[in-house]
C-alpha cells in the first residue's frame, strides 16, 4: 500500500507540473501575439486626384518624371534646372517614348542626314541613344482633332516647328524621306537634301526600326 501511495503522489506531481508548463506556454504565446498587434489604426488607402496626377511615374538616374497636370498622357522631367524648360524631357505614356520638351532642340532646321547624325550625338539628361523617330512613331504623337499644331490638348511641348523628319526612307524613292506637317499631322515625303523648314525632333526608347539609306 505504501508503494501505491507513492506512485499516486508521483503521478499527481507530474500532472501538476505538466499543467503548469501548459499555462506558462499559453501565457508566453499570448504575450508574443500581442507584440504583433498594430499600435495605431490603419491609415486611409484612398488617394486624392492631386496625389494621382502628381505622382512620379518614371526614374532616370536621379531624375523623376511627374504627370503633366494639363494632360496626364505625358510626364515631364525638369532635368534638374528649374525655370529652364529647354532641356526638359517628356515621357509619352501612350507609346513609352521620350522626347525633348523643346521642339527646336537643335535651334535650326536640318537636312535628313544631318538630322540623323545630330540625334545620334545628342546627350540629354546625361543619356545618349536618341534618334529620329520612325514615321509611325512621329505620327503617333498627333491629334488631328487639334490644329496648328495638331498635338494633344494640354500637351507640354514648347518651340514646336512647322514640320519634322522621320527616320523612314520613302518607299519609292530612296532620295526622299517621310516627314509630318505640324499644322494638321499630314504625312508627305521630302527630298533628303532639300530640307528648308524641316526640323529634327529626337526620341528615345522603342524599337526604332527604320530604313536608312
Amino acid at each position: 500500500m505504501v508503494k501505491s501511495t507513492k506512485g499516486k503522489a508521483a503521478t499527481i506531481g507530474v500532472t501538476m507540473l505538466g499543467t503548469l508548463l501548459v499555462i506558462i506556454f499559453i501565457h508566453l504565446t499570448n504575450a508574443s501575439a500581442g507584440d504583433l498587434e498594430p499600435t495605431d489604426p490603419p491609415g486611409p488607402t484612398m488617394k486624392t486626384l492631386n496625389e494621382i496626377h502628381d505622382k512620379p511615374v518614371w526614374r532616370m538616374l536621379h531624375k523623376v518624371f511627374a504627370d503633366w497636370p494639363s494632360n496626364p498622357r505625358f510626364a515631364v522631367c525638369d532635368n534638374g534646372t528649374p525655370g529652364d524648360s529647354t532641356d526638359d524631357i517628356v515621357l509619352d505614356k501612350a507609346t513609352g517614348l521620350m522626347r525633348p520638351r523643346d521642339g527646336n532642340i537643335f535651334n535650326t532646321d536640318k537636312g535628313w542626314q544631318d538630322a540623323v547624325l545630330s540625334c545620334h550625338n545628342l546627350a540629354l539628361g546625361y543619356r545618349k541613344g536618341w534618334r529620329l523617330p520612325t514615321i509611325e512613331e512621329l505620327s503617333s504623337l498627333f491629334d488631328i482633332s487639334q490644329g496648328s499644331p495638331a498635338l494633344p490638348s494640354g500637351h507640354p511641348f514648347i518651340n514646336v516647328q512647322n514640320s519634322y523628319w522621320s527616320s523612314t526612307t520613302y518607299d519609292f524613292n530612296t532620295t526622299h524621306a517621310y516627314s509630318v506637317a505640324m499644322s494638321n499631322g499630314n504625312v508627305s515625303h521630302v527630298q533628303k537634301e532639300n530640307w528648308p523648314n524641316v526640323w529634327a525632333w529626337p526620341v528615345r526608347g522603342g524599337n526604332g526600326y527604320a530604313i536608312h539609306n
